[in-house]
């Protein structure tokens, strides 16, 4: 925690008395384990919930249409990829 400037004094003592009367309820108030378990439940409901959610979109198909300079570009690398290898067959074959 960054220290306080030394003209706010009393922000320092605040903080520390907010600190002891929390740890003072804490002790004279015990969280129960009924409410733990309550709040476990509700708590796991909810991230059910959100998954399920999340799943829809997650398994739906995904279409990665190719646009027509894609799908030509593709070709011509095709197209010079059997070239060069009808030139390397070529240069190996002559004598």
């Amino acid at each position: 925690m960054p220290e306080e400037p030394s003209e706010f004094p009393h922000l320092r003592r605040l903080k520390e008395a907010a600190v002891k009367f929390r740890q003072g309820w804490a002790k004279d108030h015990p969280i129960s384990e009924k409410h733990l378990a309550a709040v476990r439940e509700t708590i796991r409901e909810e991230w059910t919930k959100e998954q399920k959610l999340a799943q829809p979109k997650s398994k739906e198909p995904q279409t990665h249409e190719k646009s027509p300079a894609h799908k030509k570009g593709e070709e011509q690398n095709k197209q010079s990829g059997k070239n060069q290898q009808t030139q390397s067959k070529s240069k190996g074959q002559s004598h």
